[in-house]
């Protein structure tokens, strides 16, 4: 529990920061510790709080990869993806879509696709 507490700490002294690399390095140490929390997590529902904690963490970090694992280690596909898409991670949004059709709600499925379908066109990589 107080691990989770210093890790809830953390990530407000993050929020607090202004300098952006300071405020990034702050993020980055507070996702670490929410890693650590879910390590020592209890029950699942614990494990997936502190994977998505760590995921808005690494997300506020701009750690795109990393947040979008977490998101999905949070089994929060539909944010993983939606994550993806708005950063620049198009084939990640696309793989997890296809990965976990039946747990991603069909507006973010559809959305994807038509972003990855117009760029795919544009770019002449049809699959």
């Amino acid at each position: 529990m107080a691990a989770v507490v210093s890790a809830c700490h953390l990530r407000q002294v993050a929020y607090n920061t202004l300098d952006a690399q300071q405020r990034c390095r702050a993020f980055l140490n507070s996702a670490t510790a929410f890693e650590r929390c879910a390590m020592e997590s209890e029950s699942p529902e614990e494990l997936y709080d502190q994977y998505a904690a760590a995921a808005g963490c690494y997300a506020q970090a701009q750690d795109h990869q990393k947040a979008a694992r977490f998101f999905e280690l949070a089994q929060k596909f539909a944010v993983a993806a939606l994550h993806c898409l708005s950063n620049g991670l198009l084939d990640r949004a696309v793989i997890i879509i296809r990965k976990y059709s039946t747990r991603v709600d069909q507006e973010t499925i559809e959305r994807i696709q038509k972003v990855a379908r117009f760029k795919y066109l544009q770019e002449k990589r049809l699959e």
